[in-house]
């Protein structure tokens, strides 16, 4: 749903570890890589280029990660869905 709302006027890539909503993304137009993005899938994704990340998994801890490592390699903005109030995403200054 995120990844429908941007693509018309900016350049998004999705990363996504189930194969049958890799499949329902290949009807717009997003780059998409299967797999798991708190790992080495967002260099392949190109993040060190990334002007923002956005994390919408279910998993708060993926969501927090995949944010923290992006702002590791430079992301000036980064984005996680929390579910949990106790959820602590550090944001980069």
């Amino acid at each position: 749903m995120v990844a429908n709302e941007l693509f018309e006027e900016h350049e998004v890539t999705v990363i996504d570890k189930d194969p049958e909503a890799c499949s329902r993304l290949a009807e717009i137009d997003v780059r998409i890589l299967q797999g798991n993005a708190a790992n080495a899938r967002l260099i392949e994704a190109g993040v060190k280029r990334a002007d923002m990340v956005l994390t919408v998994t279910g998993n708060d801890e993926v969501n927090a990660v995949a944010c923290i490592t992006a702002a590791h390699m430079g992301v000036a903005l980064t984005i996680a869905e929390s579910r949990c109030p106790e959820t602590i995403v550090k944001e980069k200054s």
